[in-house]
């Protein structure tokens, strides 16, 4: 069994676009989060904790140039983090950001922990809507946009045997069949056998019908920090605009407490 990181302080990593958008749709989530005290429950120990801001470099750059540039800087900002000892937690529009996440951290013996009511486990073969939003974890694993990784900086994908999916209650057709047969861990031990630190990836619609409670996602992010050495988080697709009640921001907050 692998032996969790010491307890560090975090790093919140702010990256309000979607799809190179900045601030539309769930690019307007980040913000918001933020806005609501993500900083201040992350440093709930005592720890204080910083934002940094990630914005386009180019402003001129759109569609899949300004993905790249976006999370060209995330994975600046993660490699930085890291090297200070810090836990990047990198919130974000889009599920394509783990991309940059995973670019800036040590590739050796990596895993995933992808806490997604989706696997986002299509290619450009089985996708109805070719969204790469719904290919994000392929591209992770080097199963498609390899060009795209590697305008990002991304080298060796990550082993599909070292990934755990504890949350997918939503796949589809052809993805479904891909999932089946990729070999991903079907255990937290099965996962700490194969990894030796782990990315922990959030989409905010983990909880719906059918699949995880809040409840239920709070208590393995907690057994997860206090088990496994997760070493960065992702935290995306929360949108604003669809979300009338706030209920999908207190889901949110409530997996950033349980970070903490």
């Amino acid at each position: 069994m692998i032996n969790p990181v010491p307890d560090r302080a975090f790093l919140i990593i702010e990256v309000p676009y979607h799809m190179g958008l900045a601030e539309v749709g769930a690019g307007a989530g980040p913000k918001r989060i933020v806005a609501a005290g993500a900083d201040r429950i992350l440093g709930q120990r005592g720890i204080p904790v910083q934002v940094q801001h990630v914005s386009l470099l180019d402003k001129s750059c759109e569609g899949l140039d300004a993905v790249v540039d976006l999370n060209r800087q995330v994975r600046l900002a993660v490699r930085q983090a890291v090297s200070q000892e810090l836990v990047p937690v990198v919130i974000a529009g889009n599920c394509n950001s783990c991309l940059g996440t995973l670019a800036g951290l040590d590739p050796w013996r990596l895993g995933i922990v992808w806490l997604d009511a989706h696997p986002d486990f299509h290619t450009p073969e089985t996708s109805i809507s070719g969204s790469l939003e719904g290919m994000s974890l392929a591209a992770a694993v080097g199963d498609c946009h390899e060009e795209l990784r590697a305008r990002t900086g991304f080298g060796d994908p990550v082993d599909r045997g070292a990934v755990y999916l504890p949350a997918c209650s939503d796949i589809e057709p052809g993805e479904r069949e891909r999932a089946a047969s990729a070999g991903f861990a079907t255990s937290i031990p099965e996962l700490a056998s194969r990894a030796d630190s782990i990315y922990l990836h959030i989409d905010t619609d983990f909880a719906r019908p059918g699949g995880m409670s809040v409840r239920e996602g709070a208590a393995l992010v907690k057994s997860l920090m206090a088990e496994l050495p997760v070493i960065a988080v992702g935290v995306t697709n929360y949108n604003p605009s669809t979300d009338e009640d706030w209920a999908g921001l207190q889901r949110t907050l409530a997996l950033i407490q349980a970070l903490a």
